[in-house]
């Protein structure tokens, strides 16, 4: 990739950011926050599993009966916040495809073709 052609890509993105995206800043910080959550609960299985194999190794049975309500807590906070960052990135993908869809239509509704019978 030449230097020209890296200048322009990075013209574009910033286009994109600058004209498109930057307005979206609430949805984005969500939808970091909730990867955040998702990436969160994925990281503390681990923990949870290992701390079975603790209590097993031990002899201690008390705490065991508590481990599976956290699994189940776990999975349907890592679940529910999976789905809505799903959720919230497609629907700023669409969002944003959907503003500059609509600027390219009145773009071209608003735009002189007589140079194009010429």
């Amino acid at each position: 990739m030449s230097s020209q052609e890296t200048l322009n890509s990075k013209m574009i993105l910033r286009r994109l950011w600058r004209d498109w995206v930057a307005h979206y800043k609430g949805r984005i910080w969500l939808a970091l926050l909730l990867m955040s959550l998702v990436a969160a609960a994925s990281s503390a299985y681990p923990a949870l599993i290992s701390a079975v194999f603790n209590n097993l190794q031990d002899g201690t049975f008390e705490q065991l009966y508590f481990i599976p309500i956290g699994i189940i807590l776990l999975s349907a906070i890592r679940g529910l916040s999976l789905y809505f960052q799903v959720l919230t990135v497609n629907k700023l993908a669409l969002r944003v495809t959907a503003d500059i869809q609509k600027k390219m239509a009145a773009h071209l509704i608003d735009a002189d073709l007589s140079w194009l019978t010429s």
